[in-house]
């Protein structure tokens, strides 16, 4: 790669890579990565890790995290964030945060915070949050915590945490974590750390452990945690914390988690964190992630990302990346990028673009 853009039309594929940034789009894939910064959008996919935090975005699930400016366009889907703001439109999805503030639309959720108020309003959910507490009431969930508050809203429940916030809508999911977080959401499970807090949302699963306490009613879930403990039981869930270990029982999900790590095992899901390594492992997806890396296995992608690599391995793509090289494969088209040369091969297309031209 030259300090001249290269730019590449293929059937359903467009290179564009000049000096840092690199963006492609395949059928559905769209890669981009600028300095420290990477997104990877596949078919329902979308990876992005700047510095320490990792988002991904798999089957209707979208993560956004701010600083530098990302704009994807799928099927149903616009991205668009420039320094804090970020705009999502899905489906029937609108998302809109600037530096502090978030509104989000859907279906029939509308959620909006500025500084430190946040007005949720769902089905039969109103939210109010002023200043530090938060009191949620939906059809049978009650949330109010004070000081550092959260809210997590899935089928029937909203969470949010100010200050730096993140917030993803999914069908029925929001989350937000902030400082070095990790967030993964794979189809019914969700899992975050920061520093000290843990969450872990499965199907009627919520688990929330930070300095201040937090209780959660659920139609068959509680959840009070004080200082460090957490108590939870649901209908086959029992989650209970002291200090800074956590266990989870769900139907088929145990978690534990001792001083820093965290060991989940749901229907198929096995997740477990020492120190800063996460893994998870749901029906077909392992995670693995030690320091600074993170590995994930989807259905059929896979995710590796150490420091500043990543390689996605989705159907028939593989993307793979390096401090500055990006290797993306799809279904005929195989993409090279090692320091500055770009090397796309299509049904019929070869093109290679290093200190030579076209």
């Amino acid at each position: 790669m030259s300090t001249s853009p290269v730019r590449l039309k293929t059937e359903r594929n467009l290179v564009h890579m000049s000096t840092s940034p690199v963006r492609l789009k395949t059928e559905r894939n769209f890669v981009h990565m600028s300095t420290s910064l990477v997104r990877l959008k596949t078919e329902r996919n979308l990876v992005h890790m700047r510095t320490s935090p990792v988002r991904l975005k798999t089957e209707r699930n979208l993560v956004h995290m701010s600083t530098s400016p990302v704009r994807l366009k799928t099927e149903r889907n616009l991205v668009h964030m420039r320094t804090s703001p970020v705009r999502l439109k899905t489906e029937r999805n609108l998302v809109h945060m600037s530096t502090s503030p978030v509104r989000l639309k859907t279906e029939r959720n509308l959620v909006h915070m500025s500084t430190s108020l946040v007005r949720l309003k769902t089905e039969r959910n109103p939210v109010h949050m002023s200043t530090s507490p938060v009191r949620l009431k939906t059809e049978r969930n009650l949330v109010h915590m004070s000081t550092s508050p959260v809210r997590l809203k899935t089928e029937r429940n909203p969470v949010h945490m100010s200050t730096s916030p993140v917030r993803l809508k999914t069908e029925r999911n929001l989350v937000h974590m902030r400082t070095s977080p990790v967030r993964l959401k794979t189809e019914r499970n969700l899992v975050h750390m920061s520093t000290s807090p843990v969450r872990l949302k499965t199907e009627r699963n919520l688990v929330h452990m930070s300095t201040s306490p937090v209780r959660l009613k659920t139609e068959k879930n509680l959840v009070h945690m004080s200082i460090s403990p957490v108590r939870l039981k649901t209908e086959r869930n029992l989650v209970h914390m002291s200090t800074s270990p956590v266990r989870l029982k769900t139907e088929r999900n145990p978690v534990h988690m001792s001083t820093s790590p965290v060991r989940l095992k749901t229907e198929r899901n096995l997740l477990h964190m020492s120190t800063s390594p996460v893994r998870l492992k749901t029906e077909r997806n392992p995670v693995h992630m030690s320091t600074s890396p993170v590995r994930l296995k989807t259905e059929r992608n896979l995710v590796h990302m150490r420091t500043s690599p990543v390689r996605l391995k989705t159907e028939r793509n593989l993307v793979h990346m390096s401090t500055s090289p990006v290797r993306l494969k799809t279904e005929r088209n195989p993409v090279h990028m090692s320091t500055s040369p770009v090397r796309l091969k299509t049904e019929r297309n070869h093109a290679t673009k290093c200190t030579r031209t076209f």
